[in-house]
């Protein structure tokens, strides 16, 4: 039960004593990918599996090649958008690429819109 209840404090991020709990190697990893301040007590990895999720069922279900291209380089104009807003890492180097990565998204999306 134990486990269980520390797993689901990971995840949400509302345990206070979490820093005295995990390693060097998983306190690394927390302080890059949990939001800037905890402000909505979730893990960033949930957003960017949703993100994914979004562009798979895009992909899949609209079947015009055009309105898909578009839904999908709105999408990712959307999620670059809500990236620089939101700012979700707390290192600014992993928000640097986050949006280096968003960017080359939509890019690529207008480069295969104008070809």
């Amino acid at each position: 039960m134990y486990t269980k209840v520390r797993v689901i404090e990971l995840l949400t991020g509302l345990s206070n004593d979490l820093d005295s709990t995990l390693s060097n190697a998983a306190h690394h990893h927390k302080a890059l990918a949990v939001w800037n301040d905890n402000r909505y007590g979730m893990c960033w990895a949930g957003v960017l599996i949703g993100r994914r999720l979004v562009l798979i069922l895009l992909y899949t279900f609209v079947n015009d090649a055009l309105v898909r291209l578009l839904a999908m380089l709105l999408f990712c104009f959307v999620v670059l958008l809500h990236h620089v807003d939101v700012q979700p890492y707390r290192h600014r180097v992993g928000n640097v690429a986050g949006t280096f990565s968003a960017t080359a998204l939509v890019t690529l999306g207008t480069v295969n819109l104008v070809r």
